[in-house]
């Protein structure tokens, strides 16, 4: 199947991505910082990343930005888990800078599996 990197700083969101992901035969690899997933990007790259937006350091957008000027056809959904307005504009910034798609956490399993399998069925991007 595909590889996917997960960049989120809270290993419970972490922990279910994998669950989630694995059972569907992906390889995965975890960061708990963005420069940690740019870091581990570069050393492994990943078909896809989800990317967490809210993040210590380097948050979400620094390394959206980051990862879209060092590999341009990288693949990233941005999650959040803030309040509807927030995590919606939050959201929103990530697509605008470079994120392809988003989902809101808590997230269903459903609705990720159906971003990622869209995502991956897409090629390049």
């Amino acid at each position: 199947m595909a590889r996917i990197l997960i960049i989120d700083d809270e290993p419970l969101v972490r922990f279910t991505l994998r669950r989630i992901l694995e059972r569907c035969g992906h390889e995965i690899t975890e960061a708990e910082t963005g420069k940690l997933g740019v870091e581990a990007h570069r050393r492994e790259p990943a078909d896809l990343i989800l990317m967490d937006i809210v993040m210590s350091g380097m948050d979400g957008y620094g390394a959206i930005r980051k990862f879209v000027g060092e590999f341009p056809d990288v693949k990233i959904v941005a999650m959040s888990g803030g309040g509807r307005t927030h995590n919606r504009n939050s959201l929103e910034a990530a697509k605008s800078v470079g994120a392809l798609m988003t989902i809101s956490k808590p997230f269903r399993s459903a609705p990720l599996l159906a971003i990622v399998s869209e995502l991956l069925a897409n090629g390049p991007n």
